[in-house]
């Protein structure tokens, strides 16, 4: 795991030290440049080292002939099998790691060996025969690539502050975006919070040629796949306890400590039961217990099962203070407003970890996956209702307004359910009559959203919000939350839950063996049944929930009583005094609305009037402070 950056055309090769520099806490243990002088082009890499730790691991890394460069930010899974292929195919290798089998399988398939990956990855190949600059992003999004492009310049990086810190990018906000980001407390991709700033989708691949020419296209694209007939139960739990134990054990090859987060629901207790069977050692484990808060408190579930898999297990504690304080830092390393409550115990989490391991293990990406959310259960069940007669379903759908689509009854009325608010209702924060009435956007808050609707006819209500949530939620708003607050501190986190195979699997079940009446992951907890605790297996949900509530007043008091996003018109002072003081206009999830514009004033005054500035260096155990003397870079 690593920060990459580069770019191409008329800039400074003097540009590339400081995109590394501000990326060091990615990769503190070693930087790497690379310079093509002839193509105007650079690539610069900083090094956490996990897999080979000696000098032969270094990046950027070429092959033999030096005609093919990478610089590569991520882990391929299972690569021991690949080298062998690629060794059977007359490559050589000069180093252990999984960053060569990319540059020889590249060499084998050109831009299609993509398809042959299975990890979580941020790339950038230089192609000197080609003379073609390519870029791609793993299948879920599970690292970052940003890149800006006119025509003097393309430029990338994993973060977009060190896209700042060289110039390369401006200093401005993207005020139809910011609706979104109201909407949805996350902006997805490939727009960013920054005018011209972009990122790249999950998914997806980027050519930039000699004409700095850009050409992006998928080469993975999620999608609900039928299913492969009829299986038994046991037959699917079978199948998936198999695919997680291949999963996990792929997933623990380091040369340096792997550890795991710790919930004590489900998701995060079958990755570390497996761990401490595979390892035979005394696995490390970090569960975070918000002080003062029972409902934030992960304590009890996640020390049954440290018990049962016998494990070292670290309780880490984070209180309101830790919140408040370290908010303006964790939106630094956030890059964009990302108004995730979780930030704080991920950022805390992260740090407590890498002090004891330099890799984590964690369980992000199976409630998507097999529908662990209850908003899935109330799309589950308001499907039910189309098999009621056609009479019936035009009565009970007539409320969300009228009727629109294909001439199927079915598919109007879901189609309807969720163009109304009656859907997006379970998803945004601010409604586009808020988001409207509030600051001076060009566009609504749910049109990316509702741009789902034109890639497909979605068969079902459940089957639209899984979409919503793999495909933008996940990748734009969990994962990214998790990659920057574990990178903040130079620690790698895996999810096995998202590995390709499983991926694959998950799309071909059948909806009830996901959701079966009122039990969601219902074929997740049917593997894990009898090698977990009942406690743990069949435990209802109970998402983690940092208690905001009790902070947001005393920032909103901090921050928002002098707006700088009211007064540079961004946001109305009127509307915004109007919401604090709980006007019926802002009905409902008024912390959460509030939440949203602290985050978003804390960013635009780090990032956008630099207002705010961040140290980025430990201090007292914690990396990074906010300051008023210490420079972030321009």
């Amino acid at each position: 795991m690593c920060g990459i950056c580069g770019f191409r055309g008329n800039i400074p090769a003097s540009a590339l030290p400081a995109m590394c520099a501000a990326i060091e806490h990615r990769g503190p243990d070693d930087v790497g440049e690379f310079y093509d002088k002839d193509a105007g082009l650079a690539l610069g890499h900083r090094r956490l080292s996990i897999i080979d730790l000696t000098p032969a691991g270094r990046q950027p890394m070429q092959n033999e002939d030096g005609s093919v460069t990478i610089t590569f930010n991520g882990e391929i899974y299972g690569y021991p099998k690949l080298r062998s292929y690629l060794e059977g195919r007359g490559h050589r290798f000069r180093s252990r790691t999984d960053t060569e089998c990319l540059i020889h399988l590249y060499e084998e398939h050109g831009k299609d060996f993509l398809k042959e990956i299975n990890g979580m990855f941020a790339l950038a190949i230089w192609d000197r025969a080609r003379n073609q600059l390519i870029l791609a992003r793993d299948r879920t999004g599970i690292k970052p690539i940003y890149y800006v492009r006119n025509e003097r310049y393309f430029a990338f990086a994993s973060e977009i502050k060190s896209l700042l810190s060289a110039n390369l990018a401006q200093r401005r906000a993207n005020l139809c975006v910011l609706a979104q980001y109201l909407a949805f407390q996350y902006v997805s991709a490939p727009l960013t919070a920054f005018e011209g700033v972009l990122k790249l989708p999950a998914g997806h691949s980027l050519i930039v040629n000699k004409d700095l020419m850009v050409v992006i296209e998928p080469y993975w694209k999620y999608g609900t796949a039928l299913s492969e007939g009829s299986r038994s139960e046991e037959d699917y739990a079978a199948e998936l306890r198999l695919l997680l134990q291949k999963s996990i054990a792929e997933q623990m090859v380091a040369d340096v400590p792997v550890g795991a987060f710790l919930s004590g629901g489900i998701d995060s207790s079958v990755v570390v039961s497996e761990m401490a069977r595979i390892s035979g050692e005394n696995v490390k484990t970090f569960t975070i217990s918000y002080s003062g808060r029972s409902a934030a408190n992960e304590g009890e579930p996640a020390n049954l099962a440290s018990t049962f898999a016998q494990v070292e297990h670290t309780m880490v504690g984070c209180s309101d203070d830790d919140a408040r304080e370290l908010l303006p830092v964790i939106i630094y390393h956030m890059d964009e407003p990302i108004a995730e409550p979780l930030m704080a115990p991920t950022f805390l989490l992260s740090a407590a970890a890498r002090r004891e391991v330099k890799v984590a293990m964690t369980g992000e990406g199976a409630d998507e996956l097999f529908l662990g959310y209850d908003r899935y259960k109330l799309g589950y069940y308001a499907d039910l209702l189309s098999k009621f007669p056609d009479s019936v379903l035009r009565g009970v759908y007539r409320v969300l307004g009228r009727l629109v689509g294909p001439q199927d009854v079915k598919c109007r009325v879901i189609r309807s359910a969720i163009e109304k608010d009656g859907v997006f209702d379970w998803s945004v924060v601010f409604r586009n009559r808020e988001i409207a009435a509030l600051g001076r956007f060009s566009c609504n808050g749910d049109n990316v959203h509702a741009s789902l609707l034109d890639s497909h006819e979605p068969r079902s209500i459940a089957e639209f919000l899984v979409d919503e949530d793999f495909s933008l939620r996940l990748p734009n708003f969990i994962l990214m939350r998790v990659d920057k607050m574990s990178m903040a501190h130079g620690l790698e986190v895996r999810p096995p839950f998202l590995d390709n195979r499983i991926l694959d699997f998950a799309l071909k079940l059948p909806l009830d063996m996901k959701i079966r009446g009122t039990i969601g992951k219902y074929i997740l907890r049917r593997a894990c049944d009898g090698t977990l605790p009942d406690e743990i297996v069949w435990r209802k949900k109970k998402p983690f929930s940092a208690p905001y509530e009790r902070t947001v007043l005393r920032l909103a008091n901090q921050f928002l009583a002098n707006s700088e996003c009211a007064d540079a018109g961004i946001i109305s002072r009127l509307e915004l005094d109007k919401l604090l003081r709980g006007d019926s206009f802002y009905r409902g999830r008024i912390n959460e609305k509030i939440w949203s514009l602290i985050v978003l004033e804390i960013w635009y005054r780090i990032f956008i009037s630099q207002s705010m500035r961040i140290n980025d260096s430990p201090i007292s155990g914690r990396r990074g402070q906010p300051s008023r003397s210490v420079g972030m870079g321009s």
